[in-house]
């Protein structure tokens, strides 16, 4: 098809149109997810060749003390080994806190996550090359201890290109019991 060149004033924006073709670039977006009662974990597929994962998530809390943590998973399962490299950081009201961690993606603040604290931030994952995705994050903590805290690393899927589903969860096993979220895929 030629390309038409048309001037501005030309277009009625009143008029109703009709265009052919597939868009894209759009992000798809999960519903938001309500936790109403305690869970162990929280599975969320992934749609098939997603390069961007954002999750905005409000008040997550936890049922004992314990750490609020995200998984990613491949074809061949979540990952659970040594395949993330992340380090934390919590400055708050009095207290100032730095952890490393290789097993997940800390969500929350590490050794701040009392039963009566909750979490409320943003988490995003880039894929590098497919192989290598780095994330960064940020969340609020708002009742036990007040304060900001901040993650950053990387996921290696190994042999694997894609990111098939994300789990949250407590670290050592304790349940989500509070708080709500959504993810944004592109």
């Amino acid at each position: 098809m030629a390309l038409s060149k048309i001037q501005a004033e030309s277009i009625n924006l009143a008029d109703t149109f009709a265009f052919t073709g597939t868009v894209t670039g759009l992000a798809t977006l999960s519903s938001v997810q309500t936790v109403s009662s305690a869970v162990a974990s929280i599975d969320t597929t992934v749609p098939s060749g997603t390069t961007i994962i954002t999750m905005v998530f409000r008040d997550l809390s936890l049922a004992s003390s314990d750490e609020i943590v995200m998984q990613v998973a491949t074809s061949g399962g979540v990952l659970t080994g040594n395949d993330y490299i992340g380090h934390s950081t919590f400055v708050g009201t009095g207290s100032y806190n730095a952890s490393s961690f290789t097993t997940y993606i800390k969500l929350g603040v590490s050794g701040f996550s009392a039963t009566n604290n909750s979490f409320s931030g943003i988490m995003q994952l880039r894929s590098l090359n497919g192989q290598y995705w780095s994330y960064s994050g940020q969340a609020s903590s708002i009742a036990a201890y007040i304060g900001v805290g901040s993650n950053a690393g990387r996921v290696n899927l190994g042999s694997n290109t894609d990111i098939t589903s994300i789990r949250i969860k407590g670290a050592g096993g304790s349940n989500i019991d509070a708080g709500s979220f959504k993810f944004y895929f592109e």
